[in-house]
């Protein structure tokens, strides 16, 4: 009897698919890919997309933030401050292509896609905002391919300015990142010279990172990551590793 061959996985990704597949293989297949078990997601999965529905409302459509939001309005404030006069998008589907070009979200020739949560363009200038609601990560990788689409969308623009804002802890606070089609180099803001890092050079570190992952989809060998989630915090009951199976 042959041995049965299974297609390629078709390689589409985002942020949040490297992140799953950085964290285990295995489970980024079973969950994301198979669905072959569901993610519950952390306990405050429910109020940040509850948050982000509400703020996008509230910019795109001046609906007043429900009252468990209240608190979040001198976001909004400071939102239509930065933007005002400039063009402003929230909740913006944006995808390319492999050749780095744009293309739309549901393309078949898609390769990437972005979400994001708040843009502002003024002239060749663009700022964008994500709003996150989890534990402060340094990590500037989603900021970095939101900017790569924003070039690809908008040809003009030479320099994006992007920030996640921290809300989950009861207090805000930002991390910056600022990025450039052409050398990195520095430039002055309000807050001083900042750095202003090259595309070409991020995109050389991050590819064979997404080379092995497409490696993986192809092949479909996922293999398992054990972690501290193993014990207590994954879905996956047929992993050995899973600590919930008994």
């Amino acid at each position: 009897m042959s041995a049965t061959i299974l297609k390629p996985i078709p390689f589409k990704w985002s942020w949040s698919a490297l992140k799953s597949y950085r964290t285990c293989p295995k489970r980024h297949y079973e969950v994301n890919l198979q669905k072959n078990y569901g993610d519950p997601g952390g306990p405050n999965r429910k109020w940040g997309d509850d948050f982000h529905d509400a703020m996008a409302k509230r910019l795109s459509q001046k609906r007043m933030l429900p009252a468990a939001y209240k608190d979040y309005e001198q976001l909004a404030d400071f939102v239509e401050r930065r933007a005002d006069g400039a063009q402003m998008r929230v909740e913006l589907q944006i995808a390319i292509n492999r050749k780095f070009q744009k293309c739309d979200y549901y393309d078949p020739e898609v390769w990437h896609r972005s979400r994001i949560d708040v843009l502002i363009k003024r002239n060749e200038r663009v700022t964008i905002i994500d709003w996150k609601t989890g534990k402060v990560d340094p990590d500037t990788t989603q900021l970095m391919l939101n900017a790569a689409c924003v070039f690809a969308h908008y040809p003009n623009v030479e320099v994006v300015s992007a920030h996640y804002v921290w809300i989950g802890d009861g207090r805000f606070s930002t991390t910056d990142d600022h990025f450039c089609r052409g050398k990195s180099h520095y430039m002055e803001t309000p807050k001083g010279e900042v750095a202003v890092h090259s595309m070409i050079d991020l995109w050389t570190n991050l590819l064979p990172e997404l080379s092995d992952m497409e490696k993986a989809y192809a092949e479909r060998d996922f293999p398992a990551t054990p972690s501290g989630l193993c014990k207590a915090h994954c879905s996956v009951l047929s992993c050995i590793h899973n600590g919930q199976k008994t």
